[in-house]
């Protein structure tokens, strides 16, 4: 163990002598030693000599399983490479070798069983590269243990998930048997070729029953179920291998006490007309209790190009939020007869459509509403509600829907829509909001059209718009959005002829030139009355030891650019400027005011810091950031009061 304290007590390694050729392109040499400490053990040390001065710059320990650095400059231990300290920050590509003498180099391989002096090392934003010397000897060590550490964690990990997802017992028949009742929608009639005597004989692949008919059948056409009177489809007995239905589910369970669930793929297919299902879990979350508090762990598999994903832990306290039907058969043995006063045995019987498992359980513990939402049998809707729903009244639904909503499975999207508009929804109206929803338009935008027209007549209305400009559903959803909103933004009454231009897209492109116009105005006015706060009222702006100064002429910007070596020497910032739309500042130091230091871009319409760079467009210090945000509302508050001035 490396005891900080008994190590700053250890005694510097002396400086080495090395030539002055081995010197020639470095700026750093190198000492090494291994010592014996009563309370840390064997320590192998190294320390770090600046050539021009041959002051200390950092300290280098390490055990045989940890090692640590302590800078002095800063007086500070750290957990990192040595490369990074001895790079050259205006080439993070180009790392300085520190020299050694080679039985110091000799020593470090046999302390950390190393015979390689090349190391490498890649991060976001910056490479430091080491090819040889005493550094790369200790990096390779650092690195090398670092992989390490990072295999047995993920060993650990591995072996933990593997533990818990075996206390799930394997899906049986019941599960299967559910699936195909209950999370499998299609109902297939299979018939088979005419026999001599002109019948057929017919399964039915959700009651299993079989039947002979004479009749006239067409493969892929609608029918009812004699038996179960389940809605179905005719299914030729020779075609049966093309079906494949895929669903999600998912198992509650509990493990000590503890609520697990997992969700699984399932994917269906048939055989002699009887169901083959298989299963492929999809993921975990485990509510542990560990120590007296309560943890959330889950488990999401990923995709990938080549293979069958893996299982990738999620961040702490995130649960899964799949659609998936509840299996109901471990339903009572989970969470007792009741759960929030719901029993969930009862509610679940018949599922719809699938639900939001565990957001169903968030919303029965916070909001009440919820309670009354199973019980009308709209579990699946209730799960999907959020806290501005439960709120703003939005999850109140009214009797006259009651039906449409448990036999259509109406979701919390489709349920806001249909609280927005006056008029009344009809079952066709739903499935024709379904239909333009799955061609391309968004939730939101169907949920502002029906507010000024009936359901019916934004279907038909967006097909003729479709027929007249020939664009997809997706580029009117955009002019009908885009449309409206203007329209509200200029004041203009959405109704009659207003709420439906016979051509959307030139509609659309007459209200942009006014809303463009009325904008341009208002621009304009932000503008001048930046340029009169930035020209006339401005005296000066200091705080936090910085202070602003505002350039004036062309020259200014070119010579700003030309001492921070970036690109504000540009026209295009000039021209800005003197339009007052986007305008420049020079951020200085107080005690050197004339020397440049950072320069700043300030939308002045908006009062938002566009840019900030110091030399060579390097990113400033955050204080100084700070500082540039501070003058930005600053400047915004004198601009709103020569506004209101007139």
């Amino acid at each position: 163990m490396l005891n900080k304290n008994e190590l700053k007590k250890i005694p510097l390694c002396p400086i080495p002598k090395i030539g002055k050729k081995e010197l020639k392109d470095t700026k750093f040499v190198t000492a090494v030693k291994v010592v014996e400490n009563p309370k840390c053990g064997q320590i192998f040390v190294a320390d770090n000599y600046s050539i021009d001065d041959n002051k200390l710059q950092v300290r280098f320990f390490a055990d045989r399983k940890n090692s640590i650095v302590y800078e002095v400059k800063s007086d500070q231990w750290v957990d990192k490479y040595l490369t990074p300290m001895f790079t050259d920050k205006n080439n993070s590509y180009r790392s300085c070798v520190s020299a050694a003498i080679e039985e110091d180099i000799e020593t470090a391989k046999r302390f950390f069983d190393n015979q390689s002096d090349y190391f490498y090392m890649s991060k976001t934003g910056w490479q430091y590269y080491t090819t040889h010397g005493i550094i790369a000897v200790i990096d390779g060590a650092i690195q090398r243990r670092k992989a390490e550490k990072r295999q047995e964690a993920n060993d650990r990990a591995e072996g933990l998930f593997e533990e818990r997802r075996h206390w799930f017992p394997k899906y049986n028949d019941k599960v299967k048997k559910f699936c195909n009742d209950v999370a499998f929608k299609e109902t297939y009639i299979f018939f088979s070729n005419k026999e001599s005597d002109h019948t057929r004989k017919c399964t039915c692949s959700r009651c299993g029953k079989s039947w002979t008919t004479t009749g006239n059948v067409k493969h892929k056409s609608e029918t009812v179920c004699p038996k179960c009177k389940s809605k179905a489809l005719w299914w030729a007995e020779r075609y049966e291998h093309c079906i494949r239905n895929i669903t999600t589910i998912v198992t509650p369970y509990k493990k000590a006490n503890q609520l697990i669930s997992r969700w699984a793929v399932v994917t269906r297919r048939f055989s002699g007309q009887k169901p083959l299902i298989a299963f492929e879990d999809d993921a975990y979350t485990f509510y542990l209790n560990e120590k007296g508090k309560q943890k959330i762990v889950s488990y999401f598999k990923t995709s990938s190009y080549y293979a069958s994903g893996e299982f990738t832990k999620a961040f702490i306290n995130q649960t899964c939020h799949h659609d998936a039907y509840v299996y109901t058969g471990d339903l009572k043995r989970t969470f007792g007869n009741k759960y929030c006063n719901v029993n969930f045995s009862e509610v679940l019987k018949t599922q719809y459509s699938p639900m939001n498992f565990i957001g169903l359980l968030d919303n029965l513990k916070n909001y009440p509403q919820t309670e009354y939402l199973c019980k009308m049998g709209l579990a699946s809707l209730a799960s999907y509600f959020i806290q501005t729903d439960f709120f703003n009244d939005g999850c109140k639904i009214k009797r006259q829907y009651l039906d449409m909503y448990r036999n259509m499975g109406v979701t919390a999207s489709e349920h806001r829509i249909i609280n927005s508009t006056d008029w009344f929804v009809h079952e066709n109206d739903l499935k024709e909001i379904r239909w333009l929803h799955k061609a391309g338009m968004t939730y939101d935008c169907l949920q502002q059209a029906v507010q000024y027209q009936r359901p019916d007549i934004v279907h038909d209305y967006l097909l003729r718009q479709k027929a007249i400009t020939g664009a997809p559903i997706s580029h009117i959803n955009y002019w009908l959005r885009d449309y409206y909103n203007m329209c509200d933004s200029l004041d203009v009454p959405i109704m009659g002829q207003t709420a439906r231009p016979k051509n959307l897209k030139k509609a659309h492109d007459i209200i942009l030139k006014r809303y463009n116009e009325v904008k341009d105005r208002i621009d304009a006015e932000k503008s001048k009355a930046a340029l009169q706060v930035v020209n006339q009222w401005f005296k000066g702006y200091e705080k936090d030891g910085m202070c602003i100064q505002v350039p004036h002429e062309r020259a200014d910007f070119i010579r700003e650019g030309q001492a921070l070596s970036h690109c504000v020497g540009n026209e295009r910032y000039y021209k800005n400027h003197i339009a007052g739309t986007q305008m420049i500042f020079f951020i200085r130091k107080a005690a050197l005011p004339d020397k440049p230091f950072v320069t700043c871009e300030i939308d002045m319409r908006t009062g938002m810091v566009l840019q900030c760079y110091g030399f060579g467009d390097s990113v400033p210090p955050k204080e100084v950031k700070r500082f540039a945000k501070d003058f930005a509302r600053f400047i915004q508050s004198r601009i709103s009061v020569v506004r209101k001035a007139g």
